[in-house]
C-alpha cells in the first residue's frame, strides 16, 4: 500500500534513473516496514514551476513523500525516513555539488478508514 511521490526540480543535474531508484526503495521499504513490496505505488514528478527562498537559478529541491497505512510505531517511521534520505543523497551528487540542493523527505500515515484500494 506504500504510496511514494517525488517531486524534483527542473534543473536537477544528475540523470536518475528512476525505475532503479524505486526498486532500492521499495526494498529499503520493505526491510523496514514489513509493507508488502509489491503494494508499493511510486511515482516521480519534474516541477517546473516554482521558487525558492530568495530566488536563482542556483536553488533546487527534492522532496519525497511517502504514506503508509496507519499503525506503524514512529521509531520504525523515523528510521525509514534517514534511510530514504541517505538514499537521495546517493542518487543526487551532481546537484549536491553544483546546486543549492534542498533534499527532504516526508513519512506519514494513511487511515485505514478513509483508503480504498481495488483489489482490497
Amino acid at each position: 500500500m506504500p504510496q511514494i511521490t517525488l517531486e524534483y526540480t527542473d534543473n536537477i543535474k544528475d540523470a536518475v534513473e528512476y525505475p532503479a531508484f524505486f526498486a532500492e526503495l521499495h526494498k529499503i521499504i520493505h526491510q523496514i516496514t514489513d509493507a508488502n513490496i509489491e503494494s508499493c505505488k511510486s511515482r516521480a514528478k519534474k516541477i517546473d514551476c516554482y521558487y525558492m527562498g530568495s530566488g536563482g537559478n542556483e536553488k533546487a529541491f527534492v522532496h519525497l513523500e511517502l504514506y503508509l497505512l496507519a499503525g506503524r510505531e514512529l521509531a520504525i517511521k523515523q528510521a525509514l525516513g534517514e534511510a530514504v534520505l541517505k538514499l537521495l543523497q546517493r542518487y543526487y551528487p551532481q546537484s549536491l555539488a553544483a546546486l543549492d540542493l534542498q533534499i527532504s523527505v516526508k513519512v506519514d500515515d494513511i487511515k485505514r478508514e478513509t483508503y480504498f484500494k481495488y483489489p482490497a
